[in-house]
């Protein structure tokens, strides 16, 4: 079975995970007390979940979602139950075991925002519904609306392009969040050359309540602002084994990157400059994303041993915002040496207690999040997903959990990477409530918060398993 495809699309937006079901570990002594907290996407405490670091007994969240394990020594790794950094909807075929692993945390004080992959049936999220119509000015039209929020918020954008549409959205938020929002709506139309022109914009203060509810009647007319128009001129930089598939503007309001994608240029051979339309007026301004394609080819690279790297499939993304203004801007986007593991190869079998699996990046060290699933035709998928700042990882041996082995599991492994401007930069950045708000990070494929960067994602092979031994059943 190939399963490279779907799971390319899944694990460009999506981090994995596998279940810690342990206990009778003793704990150890002379070390620090690790005092943390769980909390959802939305930054509600996140209850009742086990946590453990290896060595000591597994723990459970409180009510309010804080943990404590005595006598830890640092660098540790920590273990989350059934979370994963997915966003919501995505998972596996069948039932999942799951276990989140922090990989060489420091921090006496871990806050960590995950999502639980077990319904725990204390949703504290608060959620709105947003409806209106929109009133457009131009024929041949493109419309859509977003709301630019606070940190963890998340809201759907509606496109359409049709005069006037009718809207609705749907929004999930931390109630302590509640305040006034920026509802926007803003609209561009194709000219007689085939580009974007863009046209109008009206946007509403919203009052968001900490139970949230119900907004409807939320009109907007895109007469209200006139938009004008520059060109963006984008050069794009890229090692030889990369393949470019597209440049994208994105729209950005007062300096938040908005997910609305309003023009899409194809790659052309040999071609390395993009020409795209930006708005100017009403706070509105710009990110261009570009996106290259890799491996699918047969190379060999200068590493510490040849690689096959036939059957890898990898994709990038580099993104940087423009600030507003009237005048045409220039824009390079260098892309950054490619991810590539070493070993082992596609269809290589393994010991895990032996295996090391390690990779080349990029020289700027980014945050990796490495994906272990194992399938099985006799129990669920697993899943085992990795935060760390190292280029190389073990299967954790989990014999100390209580697991038994099967020789009829098959696994696969992933890896991504994320780099950019404010963005977390190590594991123990990532584990603060500072750096909560950038976890859509890890699985944003085309936009993040930050103002520059790039992520990576990749399929590094799949592998099996050859004595019946360190497969999780």
């Amino acid at each position: 079975m190939d399963f490279r495809k779907g799971f390319m699309a899944l694990m460009a937006s999506a981090g994995l995970l596998m279940l810690a079901a342990c206990g009778g570990q003793q704990g150890q002594t002379g070390g620090q007390t690790v005092s943390g907290k769980l909390v959802n996407i939305c930054n509600q405490p996140l209850a009742y979940t086990t946590v453990m670091v290896p060595g000591h007994d597994p723990v459970l969240t409180g009510a309010d979602g804080t943990f404590t394990i005595e006598n830890v020594q640092t660098p540790y790794d920590l273990i989350v139950n059934n979370a994963t950094l997915a966003p919501r909807g995505m998972y596996m075929r069948g039932p999942e075991l799951s276990l989140l692993v922090y990989e060489g945390l420091t921090k006496a004080d871990p806050y960590l925002m995950v999502i639980p992959t077990v319904d725990t049936g204390a949703d504290t999220c608060a959620r709105t519904s947003i409806a209106g119509e929109i009133s457009s000015t131009s024929a041949n039209s493109h419309v859509a609306t977003v709301i630019s929020l606070p940190p963890y918020l998340n809201g759907n954008v509606y496109t359409a392009n049709s005069d006037p549409v009718s809207y609705s959205m749907s929004l999930s938020y931390d109630p302590a969040a509640a305040g006034n929002a920026t509802l926007l709506g803003v609209g561009w139309a194709l000219d007689a050359n085939n580009k974007v022109h863009f046209y109008g914009a009206d946007e509403k203060t919203l009052a968001l309540t900490s139970s949230g509810g119900d907004l409807t009647g939320q009109n907007l007319d895109l007469g209200h602002f006139t938009l004008g128009n520059r060109s963006l001129t984008v050069d794009v930089q890229m090692p030889s084994m990369m393949n470019l598939d597209k440049v994208v503007h994105y729209l950005t309001l007062n300096g938040v990157n908005l997910p609305v994608a309003t023009e899409e240029v194809s790659a052309t051979a040999d071609q390395t400059s993009y020409t795209v339309t930006g708005p100017s007026g009403a706070g509105l301004g710009s990110l261009v994303s570009a996106k290259a394609e890799y491996g699918g080819m047969a190379d060999s690279l200068s590493s510490p041993a040849p690689m096959d790297i036939s059957n890898m499939e990898g994709q990038v993304w580099v993104w940087q915002r423009i600030d507003n203004g009237t005048d045409d801007a220039d824009v390079t986007l260098s892309f950054p040496n490619p991810v590539i593991p070493v070993t082992p190869l596609n269809g290589s079998t393994i010991d895990p207690a032996n295996t090391t699996f390690h990779w080349v990046g990029p020289d700027d060290h980014p945050l990796y999040n490495v994906a272990f699933i194992m399938f099985s035709d006799y129990g669920p998928d697993s899943m085992i997903d990795v935060v760390t700042n190292s280029d190389e990882i073990h299967i954790p041996d989990l014999s100390s959990l209580g697991f038994t082995f099967d020789n009829q599991i098959e696994g696969v492994w992933f890896l991504s990477a994320v780099h950019g401007q404010n963005l977390p930069a190590t594991v123990d950045d990532l584990a603060s409530s500072d750096s909560a708000q950038y976890l859509p990070s890890f699985y944003a494929s085309d936009i993040t918060p930050a103002e520059s960067g790039y992520s990576f994602t990749a399929f590094a092979g799949w592998f099996m398993f050859p004595n019946g031994n360190n497969v999780p059943r």
